[in-house]
């Protein structure tokens, strides 16, 4: 039986969440059966189309997985259309995989008009402004013509348009390498001595971009809670994004500035998380969210808002504590207990560890996407 070609496009600059699960993929589908290849966009410049390789670019190299770009002059979608249409024509491919709304937008070209099978992910949206927000909305309609789509969690199929259509809607959940879960570098100074804070202090991580969705806010005006409580104890936030500067401008009024240190984006995560004694989610809305994955196979304990698909990977009291979202002083309580009650924390952060390695490997992950690719051919 000759291999299925397929087409995987997404829009990207950085590594994010989605965008680990598309290189695990790369690295774990079977090629005896799959042939697989990768394209992203670019915008076209005036002089050339050499462009300066960014987080995705270099991380595709580093897994010699090459990547082919989509040339784009701003919003001209009559040449993104034409492009597909010529690396259809050139690659022969049996299937469309696409993840975000340009790619959408082609795999619903390439599906009507060149009968190429078509499988949607989606992953969710942000609140960041109204643009983002319509653009989910048009993914949403355009998901309905393609032959699958997958959700990560059961949360966010029930906001998909058709999303009980169980044969076409299909819910899969992220998944972590379990032997690495988070980047961290080879000589990264511990934790506590990057931050320059006493080696007896305690230790808090929050990761994610600074969006309204991720609750970060709702984690500054806990940790002041924290503080009356815990002085020794310091927060650590790991993260870029729009609402930066009304978050140091918050920390400062809350009087924890002090305490609370904004380290930025950064690619090895790892380096603090490791060295945290909990890992805090505070968010108001979430798919699956791979730090929280990652933490559980780092054996990190784990507070979280209990939204989307998180209670779907947790369970209160027996692999993390879970609270309900927009309530700071019920999340300062749960950092509190984190805290105070390490013994119940470590066993709570083993039954996570657990968890994550039987249900949510890369392994497990690949092999029920490989069985969707089979259910259209």
């Amino acid at each position: 039986m000759p291999k299925k070609k397929i087409m995987v496009i997404v829009v990207a600059g950085h590594v994010s969440g989605p965008m680990k699960g598309v290189f695990q993929l790369f690295d774990n589908i079977d090629t005896g059966l799959y042939d697989l290849s990768l394209f992203n966009f670019r915008l076209k410049k005036l002089s050339s189309d050499v462009h300066t390789e960014n987080e995705f670019d270099k991380e595709a190299a580093r897994r010699n997985v090459p990547v082919q770009f989509f040339w784009q002059s701003t919003f001209n979608y009559v040449s993104l259309i034409r492009q597909a249409i010529a690396f259809q024509k050139q690659g022969q491919f049996d299937a469309v995989q696409t993840h975000g709304f340009k790619p959408s937008f082609l795999g619903f070209f390439l599906r009507i008009f060149c009968g190429v099978k078509w499988v949607c992910f989606m992953h969710g949206t942000t609140n960041e402004n109204l643009k983002v927000r319509f653009y989910y909305w048009l993914d949403n309609a355009l998901q309905r013509f393609a032959d699958r789509t997958i959700v990560v969690s059961s949360a966010l199929k029930d906001k998909v348009l058709g999303g009980r259509n169980s044969h076409r809607v299909m819910v899969l959940h992220n998944a972590v390498q379990i032997e690495k879960p988070m980047p961290t570098s080879p000589s990264a100074l511990p934790a506590r001595q990057a931050l320059q804070v006493p080696n007896d202090s305690q230790l808090l991580a929050c990761v994610g971009r600074f969006s309204p969705e991720k609750g970060t806010d709702v984690l500054l005006n806990a940790f002041r809670m924290v503080q009356d409580h815990q002085r020794n104890c310091h927060l650590v936030l790991l993260g870029d994004g729009q609402e930066e500067n009304h978050l140091r401008s918050l920390a400062e009024e809350l009087r924890i500035a002090d305490n609370v240190h904004f380290v930025g984006h950064t690619n090895t995560p790892g380096d603090f998380v490791k060295d945290a004694d909990g890992l805090v989610l505070p968010s108001r809305s979430e798919g699956i969210p791979n730090v929280v994955l990652e933490a559980m196979a780092m054996g990190v304990p784990i507070v979280a808002t209990s939204v989307g698909g998180v209670p779907e990977i947790l369970e209160h009291g027996r692999t993390a504590r879970l609270i309900a979202p927009e309530q700071p002083k019920a999340l300062a309580e749960a950092i509190l207990d984190l805290l105070n009650e390490p013994d119940s924390s470590r066993a709570m952060a083993d039954a996570a560890n657990q968890h994550v390695k039987q249900e949510f490997s890369v392994q497990v992950r690949v092999s029920k996407l490989a069985s969707i690719y089979e259910s259209i051919f």
